[in-house]
């Protein structure tokens, strides 16, 4: 974890008394809120993702992964309930870059 990112953890962290070891600054980084998501690669049990969140103004990125659970046959079952009329939309992407020093 960068030291920058680091400190701006803790000191967010220190407002409300929480814990500072690592384990926490990373539950925190988990629980902020993710602006960004991109599958990065896929594996036949899991899926590795690159989030980008906000803590308290700065944008943290982070990688994880999430299991995909091919093991259950509902997995490749439609769900009824997910159908539904679509309209297209057009947005304006924005891609997040590390920051080079």
């Amino acid at each position: 974890m960068e030291e920058k990112v680091r400190s701006h953890l803790i000191e967010y962290c220190n407002r409300f008394q929480w814990g500072t070891d690592e384990d926490t600054l990373i539950e925190v980084m988990r629980e902020s809120k993710r602006i960004y998501r991109e599958e990065v690669s896929q594996h036949r049990w899991y899926n590795r993702y690159q989030y980008v969140v906000e803590v308290d103004g700065m944008l943290i990125r982070y990688f994880d992964v999430e299991c995909t659970g091919d093991t259950d046959l509902s997995d490749f079952d439609i769900d009824p309930s997910t159908i539904c009329e679509m309209k297209p939309v057009e947005k304006t992407v924005t891609v997040y870059e590390e920051v080079r020093r």
